[in-house]
């Protein structure tokens, strides 16, 4: 290439589009590469604008000498199974340090990468050759992504071309794709080194001595060099760690995270929260390397349990009647707490239970169940709660509350009566007489004393004039402390002896063949049965 090539060129990029010709047939082979399968085509000018090579940036500015740049070259195409370029650059503005091969043909399977790096490759130009391709019988790749990545270095000030010459795509027969090439140019500028601390967070505004806060520090890299320089955090003025951020690009941001660590700090004291970067060489704007943002209030290590309250569910009970006690605990100190709290009549044992990890500041509600049964009765006891003390715990005086007296007595004596039986209709209003072919009822009237809720057997057993039965009606049901009444119904029949008849009730505890027994003697009426 003669260096006369590159002279008075525009900067507009320009796009060059070539279209490789097939001589014959290329045979592929694992050890070969494209520059080899495509070299038998020529070359000539199309437009195929949908398939090409770019680099980008296309356009880069960057301080020199001696900075490092990356340039990725990409192509965007269709069934590629290799490719070959050749990145023509002047040698005296910059130089290549490197070419790493992309993903774009990776994609595809195993390939075959070569790359020549010639900074010497005439009086003015340097120039890179680079090739890949797919290995085996695979099919090609499509789609877009980074060919390769190539990284320069700067020598002096100026401005070069970085153009891409003689690009060759095949497929996977080994036929050409047609495409466009888009060039790309360089500046390098005198250095301007300008590093700036942007923002400083904290993960709280509030801390408890010995705990950890989190400082966020974002940095920038405002001039046109890559930077390695270090961050400085503060507290107040007394430095909490140094961290260094190693080669930020330019134009780049970066947060980097502190750990402080409170152990040492004064309760009460606000701390101010300071970022800073040591001045760069030759950096003159330092106006922005130190940022001031935030302050964080240390407070006092605080380990405090408390029972705030106890309620029970009856003041008096009857022997073997549990007794629901309610009682409310608090983290009255600023860490998570995990301890015990214990239920007592007087200073007699009733349960425990264990309050796992509880948040400083947040309440819970505990149930004790306390079970009478076997305790002396006409007796008054004490109902407290103690909640056991955590590490580090000073103030105990909350950690006991005494409420709620809950008398136990004696059981009353259960006594279930009936206390009438009377003929009726079917509503419960009194009859006196019922028709032969028609339906008899009777009400039975029931009073219980000193149960909360039974369940009961009731019959009537009905004579005719005669004293020979009629039949026997039974019903099982629920009552309750107080009145109950029960309705039952028996059919008069054809064969009857009419005249004064009797009916006799009763209440059992349960079936007879069941072992039930009667809770009372039974209790009878008279009535009349005619034939209408």
């Amino acid at each position: 290439m003669k260096s006369d090539h590159f002279q008075n060129k525009s900067v507009q990029i320009r796009a060059k589009n070539s279209v490789l010709k097939s001589r014959g047939k290329i045979a592929l082979c694992a050890s070969l590469i494209l520059l080899v399968m495509c070299s038998s085509f020529s070359v000539f000018q199309v437009l195929a604008p949908d398939q090409y090579f770019m680099l980008k940036p296309y356009a880069l500015t960057v301080g020199g000498p001696d900075d490092m740049f990356v340039i990725s070259i990409t192509l965007l195409a269709y069934d590629v199974y290799g490719w070959d370029i050749k990145l023509y650059y002047e040698s005296s503005i910059v130089n290549v340090a490197s070419v790493a091969e992309g993903q774009f043909l990776k994609s595809g399977g195993e390939t075959l990468f070569i790359r020549t790096i010639d900074n010497e490759y005439n009086e003015t130009h340097g120039r890179i050759t680079v090739a890949c391709a797919l290995l085996g019988d695979v099919s090609g790749v499509s789609g877009s992504g980074v060919i390769a990545t190539v990284t320069f270095r700067t020598k002096e000030f100026g401005f070069s071309y970085l153009e891409l010459e003689d690009t060759k795509l095949a497929n996977p027969n080994g036929q050409p794709i047609p495409h466009a090439a888009y060039d790309g140019y360089v500046t390098v500028v005198p250095v301007e080194r300008d590093v700036a601390v942007k923002n400083v967070t904290t993960t709280m505004t509030e801390a408890i001595a010995g705990q950890l806060v989190n400082i966020n520090v974002t940095v920038a890299n405002e001039g046109n060099k890559t930077e390695t320089f270090d961050i400085s955090v503060y507290r107040n003025e007394t430095i909490v760690s140094t961290q260094t951020v190693t080669s930020l690009a330019k134009g780049a941001n970066k947060t980097v995270t502190f750990t402080w660590n409170t152990s040492g700090t004064n309760p009460g004291e606000s701390y101010v929260i300071k970022a800073e970067v040591p001045a760069l060489s030759g950096e003159t704007d330092l106006d922005d390397n130190v940022l001031v943002d935030g302050a964080v209030r240390i407070l006092a290590a605080i380990h405090d349990v408390a029972v705030r309250s106890i309620t029970v569910s009856a003041s008096e009970v009857y022997a073997s009647q549990t007794v629901d006690i309610f009682v409310s605990v608090r983290n009255s100190g600023n860490f998570t707490e995990t301890f015990n709290v214990t239920a007592y009549y007087g200073d007699v044992f009733i349960a425990y239970q264990t309050v796992n990890s509880l948040l400083a500041g947040a309440n819970r509600d505990l149930l004790f169940v306390w079970n009478t049964t076997g305790f002396p009765v006409d007796v008054s006891y004490q109902v407290k709660a103690v909640a056991s003390a955590v590490t580090e715990e000073v103030n105990l005086a909350d950690n006991t509350f005494v409420d709620g007296a809950v008398t136990i007595l004696a059981m009353p004596v259960k006594s279930i009566t009936i206390l009438e039986v009377v003929p009726c209709n079917q509503v419960g209003d009194p009859a006196s007489t019922f028709k032969v072919g028609g339906m008899a009822y009777f009400k039975v009237k029931i009073n219980a004393v000193n149960i909360e809720k039974e369940e009961v057997l009731v019959t009537v057993n009905v004579f005719d004039a005669d004293q020979t039965t009629i039949g026997l009606v039974c019903i099982k049901g629920p009552i309750v402390n107080g009145i109950s009444f029960f309705i039952l119904a028996l059919p008069m029949p054809q064969v009857v002896h009419v005249g004064t008849a009797s009916v006799y009730a009763n209440v059992f505890s349960n079936w007879p063949h069941l072992g039930g027994v009667p809770y009372c003697p039974e209790v009878s009426a008279s009535f009349t049965i005619n034939r209408g």
